[in-house]
């Protein structure tokens, strides 16, 4: 069976062949001795054999001098697998190194990315492929060239997370927003674990995590850590009691190295401190961004007293072009719709996808990747939901949020009226 044309036939008889064990070896052995010049009986023997932690170094020595380009790669890849077992595994893979198809060489570099990490004379292989130019060959040369450090991702969630990595001390700024601090020595990624359905999770201000699901609430969200002191925010909805659990580590679930979180609350405030100071230079504004690949702001609702100065940064670190438009309260509909018209404008970029309307109140121009716009004005007079779109044709539907007008309290009303001036004295 070991000679049949399916190859799905063969490989059940391979199985069934290192079912016996050693007891089969003495008789593959005799059947390959009858079969000299068929390469596919050799490298059927030499599957066998490697299956049972054998090795065939005369077997192997012919078929990598096969006049079949696959079955000289097969025998490559054999020698990978048992370089442990062969004392001149080297001496065999340089043979092949600079053979003339490619299939042969790509299993050569498969070897040495295999087996650098223990054999770290595999590295002179490299030296065959100086005038390689064959491009799947480069292409895994220049994966090969990444080194071996392993490059952990978040694609497996941590299952088991330790409770030292628990991030337990939080500001809690109001609204359902709750801001903790951590310092880290080098740029690294983390994974941040948190058991809630409806929330906004940033890092240092850019939105990494929005969520909204009664159906699951395990949210495990890859952090870009930066050097230095990182802030972290995240925004419950609909939260009735103390927050959950959050949980932060590297990412194959152990205590991130180099990182300092708050222990205390007198470490939190600390850090606060620190963050303020730094962030002073920037004033006091409210801050909106475009949240890269989801088409949405953050935050999706700011809060103003009635006719207060108001100073917004609009900051876009997405791919696209975005605006941000502030509107009559109740007409998100309709200056959106006038919106979707100006995709059949010619002057659309010169009008900058803003279209007519006299329910715009505010509007940034268009901000292009990777910067900035600033508004300055008074906020409305009457209370109310001031809703805040992006006009570029079709956004707006997704991308939306709403400046809610607050009343001033009692005593900020006796300092100064709605309209910024100073109160009558009684």
């Amino acid at each position: 069976m070991l000679t049949h044309p399916q190859d799905i036939v063969r490989h059940h008889a391979r199985i069934e062949l290192r079912k016996l064990g050693q007891s089969a070896l003495a008789a593959v052995d005799a059947w390959v001795a009858t079969k000299k010049g068929d390469d596919q009986a050799v490298l059927e023997s030499l599957f066998v054999c490697e299956g049972l932690g054998e090795t065939r170094p005369v077997l192997l020595g012919a078929l990598l001098a096969s006049k079949s380009p696959l079955h000289r790669a097969a025998a490559v890849h054999l020698v990978r697998l048992q370089a442990r077992r062969l004392p001149n595994f080297l001496d065999l893979l340089q043979s092949v190194a600079a053979d003339p198809h490619p299939r042969v060489r790509m299993e050569v570099v498969g070897a040495i990315a295999q087996l650098r990490p223990a054999f770290p004379q595999v590295e002179s292989l490299t030296q065959a492929f100086h005038s390689e130019q064959n491009a799947s060959v480069k292409q895994m040369l220049t994966d090969l060239s990444s080194g071996t450090a392993p490059r952990l991702g978040s694609s497996v969630p941590v299952l088991e997370i330790l409770p030292e990595t628990r991030l337990a001390k939080w500001e809690n700024t109001g609204g359902g927003n709750f801001r903790t601090f951590l310092r880290s020595t080098t740029a690294q990624p983390a994974i941040l674990s948190v058991k809630y359905s409806f929330l906004d999770v940033s890092l240092n201000g850019v939105q990494v995590l929005s969520f909204d699901s009664q159906w699951t609430s395990q949210q495990q969200a890859r952090l870009e850590l930066q050097p230095g002191l990182n802030t972290l925010e995240i925004t419950y909805r609909k939260l009735k009691a103390a927050p959950p659990a959050v949980f932060l580590f590297s990412p194959n679930g152990g205590k991130l190295e180099g990182a300092q979180t708050a222990a205390d609350d007198a470490q939190l405030s600390a850090f606060s401190a620190e963050w303020k100071k730094a962030n002073a230079a920037l004033g006091d504004a409210l801050r909106v961004q475009a949240v890269p690949n989801q088409m949405q702001f953050a935050p999706r609702e700011l809060r103003v007293k009635a006719g207060a100065k108001v100073r917004l940064i609009f900051d876009n670190p997405d791919l696209m072009m975005h605006n941000l438009v502030l509107l009559e309260r109740g007409s998100e509909e309709e200056v959106g719709t006038l919106a979707d018209k100006l995709a059949a404008d010619p002057n659309r970029m010169t009008k900058g996808y803003l279209p007519a309307s006299p329910k715009i109140l505010h509007a940034t121009p268009l901000v292009a990747p990777n910067t900035k716009a600033e508004l300055t004005f008074d906020a409305p007079i009457t209370p109310g939901k001031y809703p805040y779109i992006c006009t570029f044709p079709g956004h707006w539907r997704v991308m939306k949020g709403v400046l809610i007008v607050e009343v001033p309290l009692v005593d900020d009303a006796r300092k100064t009226n709605v309209q910024g001036k100073a109160a009558p004295q009684r």
